[in-house]
């Protein structure tokens, strides 16, 4: 297993002569979401002027507190979504950088990637089933809405690798699955001896958490940390 050491320094290797162009592409969704947001801020504030709103205090008053209150749950779940939509573009151009599948970075282009056909209904529904899951769990508890949210994180991944392999979009609720899954194996090998004390003390009773016992003693044993 590569240290932490030896993983930047295969980043700064692969991004060796493409730092402005890998800059740039990061860049691109925050230029667009400034511009974005200009042009909302002018396009509501002209027709307030125009309507002499701003004269009255109590009617800007009335007109803050409910846009205020209606819009900004809608606004962080677009804000999201554009977000999820972008994020996915430019981590599966950076990870086609490190398999050896591109070769240069189009940052106009590959930043937007996520928005097209074959990719972006997965991207949607992959969010929005996240988003929900992790409500869930956070209605329940804090903590476990958290670690839920790092164990979805993996979905893009999973959806982009299966349609690139098969040629066909796969289950959403399969790539969220498959995240999970990838996020308790990297766990068991990044942290065996965590996930040993987990399993020893709360799922020691459960036949199938007896076999991930045993596996991570055998990560303990391999890594020689037991």
């Amino acid at each position: 297993m590569k240290s932490n050491r030896e993983l930047k320094a295969e980043a700064k290797a692969i991004l060796r002569g493409r730092w402005k162009d890998s800059v740039l592409m990061c860049i691109v969704p925050t230029l667009i979401s400034i511009a974005i947001a200009l042009v909302i801020i002018v396009l509501a504030v002209i027709p307030l002027y125009q309507s002499g709103m701003f004269n009255d205090l109590g009617s800007t008053d009335a007109v803050n507190s409910a846009g205020g209150s209606g819009g900004s749950g809608g606004g962080g779940l677009i804000s999201g979504l554009f977000s999820a939509l972008f994020g996915a573009g430019i981590s599966w151009t950076f990870l086609d950088i490190l398999r050896g599948k591109k070769q240069s970075i189009q940052p106009f282009s590959d930043v937007f990637r996520g928005f097209s056909g074959a990719f972006v209904l997965g991207i949607i529904v992959i969010y929005i089933l996240s988003t929900i899951f992790t409500t869930l769990w956070t209605f329940l508890f804090i903590i476990p809405g958290i670690i839920k949210a790092y164990s979805y994180s993996q979905a893009y991944f999973v959806f982009y690798d299966t349609y690139e392999e098969t040629g066909m979009r796969p289950d959403f609720l399969s790539c969220i699955t498959g995240s999970r899954h990838n996020e308790r194996l990297q766990r068991t090998i990044v942290h065996p001896r965590f996930e040993l004390h987990r399993l020893a003390h709360f799922g020691h009773h459960d036949s199938r958490n007896r076999l991930l016992m045993a596996d991570a003693i055998h990560q303990c044993n391999q890594s020689s940390i037991l």
